[in-house]
């Protein structure tokens, strides 16, 4: 986490705002998971499960948040890739693990090697007319997003 504020402060902060959901991501780990699902448990909120995972070779990231209990697992698989693949590319592991996780960027690199994976990659691209401007959304296995910077 970035952040300087412990996680049971900001799940409060976010009860007291109205938020119902929650997402708060770690990077290239899940060390933080426990304690902000604990925290969001106290204050009712549903948490997000999420990890911005890092390319160190290329200097991209992403954030990859869980959607399913497929997702969980892929980023579970992802974060293990990441960090005992000394050849680790972002975006073709996302390509490989993006099943049940929706994919936060901002880099049009990694959203145009998304966009043009097969759909034998495992991660179909969205009919031009389907997406909103902006933003690229996967086939029926997860959602890709772009944020520009």
């Amino acid at each position: 986490m970035w952040g300087t504020t412990a996680v049971k402060q900001v799940c409060r902060a976010a009860r007291r705002l109205g938020y119902t959901h929650l997402a708060l991501t770690d990077t290239d780990n899940l060390c933080g998971l426990w304690p902000f699902l604990t925290a969001c448990r106290r204050e009712g909120l549903t948490p997000i499960v999420g990890a911005e995972v890092s390319d160190p070779q290329r200097k991209q990231r992403a954030v990859c948040l869980v959607a399913s209990d497929s997702g969980y697992r892929n980023l579970c698989r992802l974060l293990t890739r990441r960090h005992m693949a000394q050849d680790f590319n972002l975006a073709a592991a996302v390509i490989s693990y993006a099943n049940g996780l929706v994919v936060l960027t901002q880099s049009a690199d990694l959203l145009g090697a998304w966009h043009a994976a097969p759909p034998s990659a495992g991660y179909p691209p969205a009919a031009p007319h389907s997406r909103p401007p902006g933003a690229a959304v996967g086939g029926h296995t997860g959602k890709l997003l772009f944020a520009p910077g």
